[in-house]
């Protein structure tokens, strides 16, 4: 499919472009009017615009606005930071996808992407292009026992709870159990209960009438009705404000919902799939989640288990994650004994992301222990009770630079701990690289 970013700094452009150009064909502008140039002549037209919302000229709203008037129509996902998070939310009401909060976390950006690509063309999910493939990378007895409830799930319409830390991969054994399911025809919808304004919630899940408040100048199908036949998958239900608990409730109990501002009860028919990186029965004792909800999601529940508790894991994960790179690294012994010791908080992700950077980053095709950066080394110490040394990078060019700048999200401490440089060193670089 064939992407737009619309960015007025230059570096965004070029990081997002090259995290993104493996799974789409990129675009770029520089601006709000360069964009619309490059719509208004792309043939075969553009279908997705991920557009920063702050621009010289004409902004990410003017674009979400000239996209409107196009058919077909491509789907816009903003990006803005956090002071104009209500600016986004009219853009949404005004027909944008989504809106992503910078700093970006590139796998939010992944799965607004892919979300809105389901959503526009549902042919996506019958040739099962974005699905998870029978990709579900594990070997240890944790894992195996995990897939053997998946295929069990697969089989009924049962309501299931996934509950594992974040990063661990909900999404994907939810995918899993779609792909499995009698329903993998048809479509895989997930949103982030977390990621929506409280006040947008419910227009998101159940969609509105046109007119049904300020802004509402058309028809929106939330996605209750997109998934219709399909999964939805309920990310992070624990942040569902009361009152959509009190719908969703009612939603699962009557198989029917209203869109806000209609009287005509819709049916439902959709296997819904709930996950959560919290416990829900300390929100339940606390008043937050309702009791009865809980009850009717976790019909049947899924612990995912974290990395740090099947290391056997590790091995397989590198091999699929650098498959993905021209130029595949390997690691040494040395190495992999520190990386299946290490406890990966950031469970999957984490790997994943390390995996990229390495890629990026290496010196040599080989990683081995000197390669890895201090977070590997926290509780590792030699035989005289010192912390093990890290050989830092003797020279950094620019792009290992704003790599490792992008992937620290902007954070310049660490930043230097990817480069394993100080920070002293990584700020005398930027220095002599021209970067701000």
């Amino acid at each position: 499919m064939r992407l737009l970013i619309v960015d007025d700094e230059k570096n965004a452009r070029d990081g997002l472009s090259a995290a993104l150009s493996g799974s789409y064909a990129v675009t770029v502008a520089a601006s709000g009017a360069e964009a619309i140039g490059l719509l208004t002549a792309a043939v075969p037209p553009i279908d997705l615009v991920l557009a920063d919302l702050r621009m010289a000229g004409k902004t990410g709203l003017d674009v979400v606005a000239f996209c409107r008037g196009l058919s077909p129509s491509p789907s816009c996902i903003l990006m803005t930071a956090y002071g104009d998070i209500g600016t986004a939310v009219r853009a949404m009401k005004q027909g944008a996808a989504d809106f992503l909060p910078k700093p970006l976390d590139l796998d939010a950006v992944e799965g607004a992407l892919r979300r809105a690509a389901e959503e526009r063309f549902p042919s996506i999910q019958r040739e099962k292009l974005m699905d998870s493939g029978g990709m579900v990378i594990g070997k240890s007895a944790a894992m195996d026992k995990l897939m053997e409830t998946v295929r069990l799930v697969a089989a009924t319409d049962s309501t299931a709870l996934l509950v594992g830390e974040t990063g661990v991969g909900k999404e994907m054994i939810a995918r899993e159990i779609h792909r499995l399911s009698q329903r993998s025809e048809e479509p895989f919808l997930a949103i982030n209960g977390a990621a929506i304004p409280h006040d947008m919630v419910e227009s998101a899940l159940f969609g509105h009438e046109r007119g049904a408040f300020t802004d509402a100048s058309r028809l929106h199908r939330g996605y209750f009705e997109r998934a219709g036949g399909g999964t939805l998958l309920l990310d992070e239900v624990s942040e569902l404000p009361p009152e959509t608990q009190v719908k969703l409730l009612r939603v699962l109990e009557t198989r029917s919902f209203e869109r806000l501002g209609g009287q005509q009860p819709i049916p439902v028919s959709l296997r819904l799939i709930a996950a959560t990186n919290v416990p829900l029965e300390e929100r339940v004792r606390s008043g937050q989640f309702r009791s009865d909800l809980y009850y009717r999601l976790c019909v049947i529940p899924l612990a995912i288990p974290p990395l740090r508790d099947r290391p056997e894991d590790i091995p397989p994960l590198l091999e699929h994650f650098w498959g993905q790179w021209r130029n595949r690294p390997s690691v040494d012994s040395g190495a992999l004994a520190i990386l299946k010791k290490y406890r990966w908080p950031g469970n999957v992700r984490e790997l994943r992301n390390f995996c990229e950077a390495m890629a990026v980053l290496r010196s040599g095709s080989i990683i081995s222990p000197k390669d890895l950066d201090g977070r590997f080394f926290a509780n590792e110490e030699s035989a005289s009770g010192k912390p093990i040394a890290i050989a830092p990078v003797a020279n950094c060019d620019r792009s290992q630079i704003i790599r490792a700048l992008e992937e620290a999200g902007g954070n310049r401490a660490k930043a230097a701990k990817i480069l394993s440089v100080g920070r002293s060193t990584l700020y005398r670089h930027m220095r002599s690289n021209g970067i701000a």
